[in-house]
């Protein structure tokens, strides 16, 4: 077994780049400008950068065997977090930075997800696995009601509230 030197480490990192463009998906990319954290060690940032273009492969369904060769310890199979594989040298990648993504085909409301956690391949760090959670909110609540029946819903008095 042969040492891994530079020269094919930034070789395996180009590979990885055309093959992303041609398989991955394109998402828009924000970072935290300022990455503080609140009183219960959650992202807490000031702001976010402007939307970049990153192409990202995307697993919707990893199994607990990939959660277990990346050194991520995993009680469950049910329910697991998204991943992204993204290029190596996506600029200020850290906790806290969005990702969002479109319907690639169908005209699907835009998605947004959160990193989690980050991690790379010790061998060959030729990209970067991204552990991503859905935010909860940024999109309309789906209900089977019409603006009209929601409008008068919402317009009728309270019945808790005293006169």
């Amino acid at each position: 077994m042969s040492l891994i030197v530079s020269a094919e480490v930034e070789y395996m990192r180009k590979q990885f780049n055309a093959t992303v463009v041609q398989l991955g998906v394109l998402f828009k990319y924000r970072y935290p400008l300022n990455n503080n954290v609140d009183n219960y060690n959650q992202p807490a940032p000031d702001g976010y950068s402007t939307e970049s273009d990153v192409y990202g492969i995307f697993e919707g369904e990893p199994k607990l065997k990939t959660y277990r060769n990346l050194g991520w310890t995993v009680e469950k199979s049910d329910n697991l977090p998204f991943l992204i594989h993204i290029p190596f040298d996506t600029p200020h990648i850290q906790k806290g930075c969005l990702f969002k993504t479109d319907g690639q085909i169908t005209g699907i409301e835009p998605r947004l997800f959160q990193v989690t956690e980050l991690t790379t391949s010790l061998i060959c760090p030729d990209h970067i696995i991204c552990q991503i959670v859905p935010l909860v909110g940024n999109t309309a609540p789906k209900t089977a009601e019409t603006r009209r029946d929601i409008a008068k819903k919402n317009s009728q008095p309270r019945r808790f509230m005293k006169e």
